[in-house]
């Protein structure tokens, strides 16, 4: 098939369903032990909708969280928005999915740059937003 039949097949595809939302820490992944793990998402042509809520009461991971399992790779870095209870952080909390196919999660306090926030112990994130995929490689990421 040839990229412009590729790219028009695409753009008429849609798609529904359910990904498995998992936090990890940057430094050493971690194991969590979770009470909530949902997400949904639809695909609109080159376009995926995302929406997740992830609830972690333990949690062995270091470093800055993010969160896995997306359920396609974003082809470009884009803004997710999110909300958290428990987690401990300063400033303003920001997301973003990255083209590692994962979400990071980032705060910024007056005047300072992004900070990665750190993996807790326990916390919840609730989070949706939209993201491009690559057109060209839309298989579902397993």
């Amino acid at each position: 098939m040839t990229p412009f039949l590729v790219r028009q097949t695409i753009r008429h595809m849609s798609d529904i369903g359910e990904w498995t939302p998992i936090s990890e820490g940057l430094t050493s992944a971690g194991a969590g032990t979770y009470s909530v793990q949902s997400g949904t998402y639809r695909l609109f042509g080159d376009v995926c909708f995302v929406n997740f809520d992830v609830f972690w009461t333990a949690h062995s991971g270091t470093g800055g969280i993010v969160i896995k399992g997306l359920p396609f790779a974003p082809s470009k870095v884009s803004p997710i928005d999110v909300v958290a209870g428990s987690l401990t952080f300063s400033g303003q909390l920001s997301a973003y999915a990255s083209t590692l196919n994962r979400i990071d999660l980032w705060s910024q306090a007056t005047g300072a740059p992004l900070a990665a926030v750190p993996m807790d112990t326990a916390a919840r994130i609730w989070g949706n937003g939209w993201y491009f995929i690559d057109i060209y490689n839309a298989n579902r990421v397993p």
